[in-house]
């Protein structure tokens, strides 16, 4: 059962790690914004001024429920290595014989 966990330990972690450092570290942030800036810019260039504010808000809104999301499924994770744990310390079969 080691494999299993330690496959989904590290590719899970791993992909959730780099999701919450992509939408919460400064340095990446500030990545993410320049990189995103341009790309604000044009849709902004192409809707009316009175709505740029709400644009933006929303914008904002959405990284934040990414990062929201990324906690919350690095929180899941761990409570599904912590079930692996458990299991496995009552000697609960987690698949069949192949």
């Amino acid at each position: 059962m080691v494999s299993l966990r330690v496959s989904v330990t590290t590719k899970t972690t791993e992909c959730l790690a780099i999701r919450l450092i992509c939408f919460s570290s400064p340095v990446a942030a500030e990545t993410t914004r320049s990189s995103r800036v341009s790309l604000l810019r044009e849709r902004l260039a192409q809707r009316p001024e009175e709505e740029h504010e709400a644009i933006v808000a929303f914008r904002k809104l959405t990284f934040r429920g990414q990062i929201a999301k990324a906690r919350m499924e690095i929180q899941w994770a761990k409570e599904g290595l912590a079930l692996l744990d458990e299991l496995e310390s009552r000697g609960v079969p987690l698949r069949g014989k192949p």
